[in-house]
């Protein structure tokens, strides 16, 4: 995502992110590979412990800030070139034609959620019918694992 850093709101965030990493990172470090909290020099008389798992929820609270502006700036950058008129999802490639004449592939491939591999995307499928048994659906077998023995009659 090549815009995010004009975002200025997830820039800052992303910033504040990182220099919370960062001093868990240094607690850390000094605390060595023992993790002897008695080695903390830098947090003064505060608890290690409690200044960690502090710092441990900062971090958990700002990624999830951060993912919602994450989400905000790929908005931004799926409608950026938007000039109305063509139907949803399906771009300026497909004004010209109609939804309904698409198969679910055409329509996949031309996707956000096609296009933009590994990031979040609605795809827009109408379906035109319910899958009830009116429509002509059997309803579903359902096998209870229970074998039952019936006598044979006498022939």
């Amino acid at each position: 995502m090549t815009e995010e850093f004009k975002f200025p709101a997830l820039k800052e965030k992303l910033g504040q992110l990182d220099a919370a990493r960062k001093s868990l990172h240094n607690v850390f470090t000094e605390a060595g590979p023992e993790m002897d909290m008695t080695k903390v020099k830098s947090l003064g008389n505060a608890d290690a412990v409690d200044w960690i798992r502090t710092k441990s929820e900062e971090i958990t609270t700002l990624k999830v800030e951060a993912e919602k502006l994450k989400t905000v700036a790929r908005a931004a950058e799926q409608v950026k070139d938007y000039k109305g008129g063509a139907e949803s999802g399906a771009g300026d490639e497909g004004a010209n034609e109609k939804k309904e004449d698409k198969s679910l592939g055409e329509l996949f491939v031309k996707s956000a959620a096609f296009k933009h591999k590994g990031e979040t995307a609605h795809f827009d499928v109408g379906l035109k019918t319910l899958f009830q048994r009116s429509a002509g659906w059997t309803p579903e077998v359902t096998r209870s694992g229970l074998v039952t023995l019936k006598p044979l009659a006498d022939r």
